[in-house]
């Protein structure tokens, strides 16, 4: 099923949800959500799971959010 950021910004994406909030997270404040394993913001949520779908595609990111590297691959696709 993938971490908590993950599962939480599929189901706002998948309902579209908050897509045209103006809110945005910086690079670090990405990794700070994606990192942290409390429960936390559906606004973050939501912005994380989109950036991401941007820069990798939703197909991809679903086959590879169970993997037990995920977070590590991640920032390989970005960086």
């Amino acid at each position: 099923m993938g971490p908590i950021w993950f599962y939480e910004g599929f189901a706002i994406f998948a309902a579209d949800q908050l897509k045209k909030s103006e809110f945005k997270l910086n690079s670090k404040e990405i990794w700070e959500t994606i990192e942290n394993t409390e429960r936390g913001s559906y606004i973050k949520y939501g912005f994380v799971f989109r950036y991401f779908v941007d820069k990798i595609g939703l197909k991809k990111l679903i086959s590879k959010s169970s993997d037990k590297d995920f977070h590590k691959w991640l920032k390989q696709q970005i960086n």
